[in-house]
């Protein structure tokens, strides 16, 4: 507790001392100093500090090209993922890009049978032969052609008449060059959905 009272006074006292005095005690201390190149930056530095008058040179970086800049890395990360993962086929034929699925998907109402179609979840000789549950994954109008759903969509005999009708109400053939065009177009996107519906509800009542 002595102790503890004596450095108490010394404070004091110390404190007592420095109000005598007229100036503000400092210690001047240059980092640079004796450096050449270093003491004209600073002094370039200061200058600038002092004499610039225009504004700040990130300004002229607005936060909207910020924001366009970090979507389109964050979908060409998400393109390439899409592009190089090893499931997806038929969503892959039917949006090339990642933008466009988005874009597409979020207009469309998703029944059961349009998640059938893009997940390739349907009743159909492939998918069924994968769980053991048909010994043959090829189609009854070829023995030589697979049965799944790009197939039906697009080349299958048992569906040409709904295929032709489609083509000539919206005026493009359905092949896998052209779905995603078809599927671009609000019209025509309609019309070719109501045809998968219609497939998908056919190939689930005769593979039973």
């Amino acid at each position: 507790m002595v102790a503890l009272q004596k450095a108490i006074r010394r404070m004091k006292t110390v404190k007592t001392g420095w109000s005598t005095f007229s100036v503000t005690p400092g210690l001047p201390w240059r980092v640079h100093a004796g450096i050449a190149g270093n003491e004209r930056a600073d002094e370039l530095a200061r200058r600038a500090a002092l004499t610039k008058k225009t504004a700040v040179d990130y300004d002229r970086f607005p936060l909207s090209h910020a924001k366009k800049v970090i979507r389109a890395a964050s979908l060409e990360e998400w393109q390439q993922r899409y592009t190089e993962g090893s499931t997806g086929e038929i969503t892959k034929r039917l949006f090339r890009r990642v933008e466009q699925a988005y874009r597409v998907l979020r207009n469309i109402d998703m029944t059961s049978q349009v998640a059938q179609t893009l997940t390739a979840h349907v009743r159909l000789a492939q998918y069924l032969s994968e769980f053991r549950l048909r010994d043959s994954p090829h189609c009854a109008c070829d023995l030589a052609k697979i049965q799944d759903v790009l197939h039906v969509l697009e080349d299958c005999d048992m569906f040409l008449r709904e295929r032709a009708a489609l083509e000539a109400e919206i005026g493009v053939l359905i092949s896998g060059r052209h779905l995603p065009k078809i599927l671009d177009d609000a019209h025509k996107r309609g019309k070719f959905i109501k045809y998968c519906k219609n497939i998908v509800n056919r190939c689930n009542k005769i593979n039973l």
